[in-house]
């Protein structure tokens, strides 16, 4: 295999997105700080937003240093598919174009296995099997069977070869500990699985001070008619309005702090299956459900990020599942409190928040009334049976156990509902007896809530760059490039699906099957 002065980064696509910045800051890493890499390319499925990536790209290096280029090319069959759509696509003739212009570099690949593009995937997979000297690392950020099984449906429907296969000439990069930890027990050799957190970029101070930014903040918000607390404290939930942020939670959360409190949310969900779900929160919204502001990212009028940024009071996330979780070190990097909902992926990087004033809570309990129980259990019942042709062991009786376990409670964590349950309690929260009983019900997430604003963070921007910045980032892929040369890295070729089975196993449980998610058997885009 060669030395990797070349290397290919393949994506479906570069538009705005977690995966886009984390290639636009990998290249900043590689070719800022590994002096063999002199040339990368990037290759997606569509041309949209690709010059502004290359743009910043070549910003961030200060244009583009003496040796070293970076370009983009598009292979429109490389984009998101839609099942209709497979057949037209000519497989062999895009494997054999892929090996005839990229053949010999690495091949970087992001979410191979994502289930958007079956035969892309099986285009890789088989390149891995049959070009031994074609070295490939799969990054992984998202899994298909965690809570997309959508997605893997679609995947294994077109792709007839393991999806974790064992060779020489591939590696695995992961985002968390967690994600690693599952491919090493599932049967990947450790000495193929790298630990690869996405590259955090250093940020400058905002020019504008929190008091004008409230200032500029506040008036805005009078042009819009929403219902807006001038004085209140604002809490900044920088994500766009899809599911799996389960918004809704932190407008509850928002309804019941102990002092008067705007939600901020920024960006509007636009896909087809995301879009209903951002609209109910625009709703909420509008109707004063929840005060503060939704869409600020999107509105042209809006003062812009950096002051909302800055107008900000604490951090909020009520995310149900991330991969690697920007918006906890961003928190960090702002200098703002941070209230979140605890995550398994946070595990590995929680050392650095220790003397910082944040709170990772477990659960927001609301009281299950028995027909919300029978009505629960039937619809996740509903979803266990459209599972089923997944499972290979006992996953059912667990999953139902679980189910049973989650309802014979006197209450539960909204994180269960479906979008229009939360939607209805979020509503009956206008009453101020309900009210008064979801805050006893929370009372610890509320009172410390309230002692974050008393607590002045800390600057932890040193922590942050030696953990997770980009030189950091450049000595983990380092690792990988060398790992393909060093003596004894040879393994033993394994190309069963056992190993698929057992990751799939691991992500089945209540949390990945929540009502927030889309419904199992959703391939559409």
């Amino acid at each position: 295999m060669n030395s990797f002065d070349k290397v290919t980064i393949f994506h479906y696509h570069l538009k705005p997105g977690g995966v886009t910045q984390v290639i636009i800051q990998s290249v900043v890493a590689i070719l800022s700080n590994i002096p063999e890499v002199t040339q990368v390319t990037l290759v997606c499925g569509s041309s949209e937003n690709s010059e502004k990536v290359i743009a910043t790209i070549r910003e961030s290096l200060g244009r583009e240093p003496s040796g070293k280029t970076v370009t983009c090319q598009v292979i429109p069959e490389l984009g998101y598919l839609q099942p209709e759509q497979i057949r037209s696509v000519d497989a062999g003739s895009v494997e054999e174009d892929l090996l005839r212009r990229y053949g010999g570099t690495l091949w970087w690949v992001h979410n191979y296995h994502l289930g958007k593009n079956p035969l892309f995937t099986r285009i890789l997979l088989k390149t891995a099997e049959t070009r031994p000297d074609q070295a490939i690392l799969f990054h992984i950020h998202d899994f298909p069977e965690c809570a997309r099984f959508g997605n893997l449906s679609f995947l294994l429907d077109h792709v007839d070869l393991p999806l974790y296969p064992v060779f020489p000439n591939v590696r695995y990069g992961v985002i968390n500990s967690r994600d690693r930890d599952v491919l090493i027990q599932a049967g990947l050799p450790e000495k193929t699985v790298f630990l690869l957190h996405d590259p955090v970029e250093s940020l400058p101070d905002t020019a504008i001070s929190q008091d004008a930014a409230k200032q500029a903040l506040s008036a805005f918000a009078a042009g819009t008619g929403r219902l807006f607390h001038e004085k209140g404290v604002n809490l900044l939930y920088p994500v766009r309005t899809i599911r799996r942020k389960n918004v809704l939670e932190a407008a509850l959360l928002t309804r019941l702090l102990p002092f008067r409190a705007n939600l901020i949310v920024t960006l509007p969900g636009v896909s087809r299956k995301e879009k209903p779900y951002s609209d109910v929160v625009e709703e909420c919204c509008r109707t004063g459900a929840v005060p503060g502001l939704w869409g600020t990212g999107a509105d042209p009028l809006s003062p812009g990020f950096e002051t909302v940024r800055a107008a900000a009071d604490i951090v909020i996330s009520s995310s149900v599942q991330e991969g690697f979780g920007y918006l906890f070190l961003n928190a960090l990097q702002w200098r703002r409190p941070l209230l979140g909902r605890r995550l398994d992926i946070l595990e590995g990087i929680g050392s650095v928040f220790k003397g910082y004033p944040h709170m990772f809570y477990s659960a927001l309990a609301v009281p299950l009334e028995e027909k919300m129980s029978r009505l629960l259990r039937k619809m996740y019942e509903n979803r266990i049976a459209v599972l089923k042709r997944y499972f290979h062991g006992n996953e059912e009786e667990l999953l139902k156990h679980q189910i049973r376990e989650l309802l014979k409670q006197e209450e539960i964590d909204f994180s269960y509902l479906s979008p229009g349950l939360q939607q209805k309690l979020l509503l009956k929260a206008e009453d101020t007896r309900y009210r008064c009983e979801l805050r006893r019900n929370n009372q610890e997430i509320l009172d410390t809530a309230r002692n974050l604003l008393e607590r002045t963070p800390p600057d932890v921007t040193p922590a942050i760059e030696e953990q997770y910045g980009l030189q950091s980032f450049a000595r983990r892929m380092k690792a990988v490039f060398s790992s393909f040369h060093m003596p004894g890295s040879q393994v033993q070729w394994k190309t069963d699906r056992s190993i698929q089975e057992t990751v799939l196993q691991h992500f089945i449980s209540v949390d990945n099957i929540r009502l927030l998610f889309a419904d199992p058997e959703d391939t559409s885009g």
